[in-house]
């Protein structure tokens, strides 16, 4: 297997691939180009997306080329996997606003380059779509059948699915098809929520592009998809949801952050936290407000602590947005990531 894949394998990454020694083969002949996407309906990352973006790190130390796409244009609609019921509309004003800030946290985390790792707005190829084109030459490659198969629209069925979500899978089909005719891209990675998509979105390359054995082997597409973290009651992390913990400080104090991590770290079987360790900022000891952790995510080597990247910060200094909090602003205690030491109210210290 690639070293790459191989490392991703360890760390527990893996859920499902499409086709693992077709992307290993691939992986083998040379850096290839793949992407991770996330919608701006939110002002802020929280944890449940950072295991992807580990993965992009690892990637590209392993020397191949991420995109990290940001969905202006998607997140105008919502995507509906994981939800059971229909996102809040947000205007177009606060949707651009959100990206310019999540793109900043990725950068802090990623390090964008223009080369080896940069950044993508759907928004400039899904904005003026022409809606009557779109159905002709994309919708006519999906059918309803195999697309009501998939687990994201047979929950949502049960409680009401709208048309405007429906069409979301087309969407992010089409962001591969276009990230792959932009920049070669072959490889879309996820949450395993997005299995759906993704496939769908290898699909539509093939029936667009490929066609013959010429044309398919200068056309490949994969998909590779990770465990997800979720609350501790198993129900999916969301920007826009009770219990999410986020990277932006203003939303989830230093000191609540390091508490959720250090409970979801000392749960023996990834079972989600303690009583008390409530997440979100909400300070409430709410068992919702937990988060639950792969297990691999959580002893040995397998904590996924990317390789450094010449001229980027670490994984795990980046994480810590706050450069520093030397005052008792988020509770008695005191958070310094740059010495690895927490001091207590009681006076002690404990790295």
């Amino acid at each position: 297997m690639n070293k790459a894949l191989e490392t991703l394998k360890e760390r527990g990454f893996f859920a499902q691939c499409t086709d693992e020694q077709g992307l290993s083969d691939l992986m083998d002949k040379g850096p290839v180009t793949f992407y991770v996407g996330c919608d701006p309906t939110g002002p802020s990352l929280h944890i449940g997306h950072m295991v992807p973006f580990f993965a992009l790190r690892h990637l590209r130390a392993a020397g191949h080329n991420g995109i990290a796409l940001i969905g202006g244009g998607t997140a105008r609609i919502g995507d509906p996997s994981g939800k059971t019921e229909m996102r809040k509309m947000i205007s177009y004003e606060q949707i651009d606003s959100n990206v310019e800030h999540i793109k900043a946290q990725l950068d802090r985390f990623i390090g964008f380059d223009g080369k080896t790792a940069l950044s993508e707005n759907n928004k400039n190829w899904l904005a003026d779509l022409n809606y009557i084109d779109f159905l002709r030459d994309i919708g006519s490659c999906f059918s309803v059948n195999k697309m009501l198969t998939f687990e994201a629209y047979k929950q949502r069925l049960e409680r009401g699915l709208s048309f405007i979500e429906f069409n979301y899978q087309l969407l992010q089909a089409y962001d591969f098809y276009c990230l792959h005719q932009r920049h070669n891209v072959v490889l879309q990675i996820g949450g395993d929520d997005q299995w759906g998509n993704i496939t769908a979105g290898v699909d539509l390359i093939r029936r667009k592009l490929g066609g013959t054995t010429e044309l398919n082997a200068q056309h490949q597409a994969y998909g590779l998809t990770f465990p997800l973290i979720t609350r501790s009651d198993g129900k999916k992390m969301g920007k826009t949801e009770k219990g999410a913990i986020f990277l932006d400080p203003a939303l989830t104090p230093v000191f609540d952050f390091f508490q959720c991590a250090q409970c979801a770290a000392g749960s023996a079987d990834g079972g989600g936290l303690p009583s008390g360790c409530g997440g979100g900022g909400t300070g409430n000891g709410d068992q919702s407000a937990g988060i639950r952790l792969p297990v691999p995510f959580l002893h040995g080597k397998t904590v996924p602590h990317s390789a450094p990247v010449p001229g980027q910060p670490a994984a795990a200094e980046a994480l810590c947005l706050p450069a520093a909090h030397d005052g008792p602003s988020h509770g008695p205690s005191v958070f310094r990531h740059r010495h690895r030491q927490y001091s207590f109210a009681d006076g002690s210290k404990r790295p």
